[in-house]
């Protein structure tokens, strides 16, 4: 809002009429603006110029948080759960219950990787940053005789390199992607996966009589 100016001339007559306003303001766009007044009298007296500066700050958009984790593990057939997510304003201002979620894409019954996206706007109309959750649905590969290897530990889960098997009998350790495509074996009782990309794995394990397990671990 253009808040203007007064004038006068020497003999304290009113010409506030007569200034003379240069320059302009965008509050669209954040920026230092300059704008002159001037004015002269009747006898064509002009004052000395003055000068108002105007800053024009960029939005502070709100943010949101989520509940739970940015990444979630969901087996093949299993229900999704929506865990949401909290927002407030620049200045503290709870805006959780206007966050817009979509999570219609989300098929548990087929494999593959979906998102669900949260935003919400200020008072102000100012947008937040999307957030995105990734949800991974994943196959069982196949969790076969695990009656016959209840014995079996696997840690740590999530992990951020090492994987370590607790087992008295163990032939092999078979490491496998989220698209069921073999990496590696082991026969050791420990494996590392600091060169892969942060994500799901499976391992499975097989025992001197070769009865399997697979874990599904994570990787941060």
């Amino acid at each position: 809002m253009e808040l203007g100016a007064v004038a006068t001339d020497y003999l304290g007559n009113d010409i506030s009429a007569s200034i003379v306003l240069t320059g302009a303001v965008d509050t669209s766009l954040a920026d230092v603006y300059v704008l002159n007044y001037n004015v002269s009298d009747a006898e064509g007296n002009a004052a000395i110029q003055v000068s108002r500066t105007v800053t024009v700050l960029a939005a502070v958009p709100p943010t949101i948080t989520l509940i739970g984790e940015s990444i979630e593990i969901y087996y093949v057939g299993e229900t999704y759960l929506e865990t949401g997510a909290t927002a407030e304003d620049a200045d503290g201002a709870d805006l959780t219950s206007d966050i817009v979620t979509d999570s219609t894409n989300v098929d548990t019954s087929v494999e593959g990787d979906y998102t669900v996206t949260y935003n919400v706007v200020d008072s102000n109309g100012t947008a937040a940053i999307e957030v995105i959750r990734t949800v991974n649905v994943v196959p069982t590969l196949g969790l076969d005789d695990l009656s016959k290897m209840e014995n079996v530990k696997l840690y740590p889960n999530p992990t951020f390199d090492m994987v370590y098997v607790k087992i008295d009998n163990l032939k092999r350790l078979e490491v496998y992607d989220i698209n069921s495509r073999k990496l590696f074996e082991s026969t050791e009782n420990q494996i590392s996966l600091s060169s892969y990309q942060t994500g799901v794995y499976f391992v499975k394990v097989i025992n001197n009589n070769n009865n399997s397990r697979m874990f599904k671990i994570v990787l941060k």
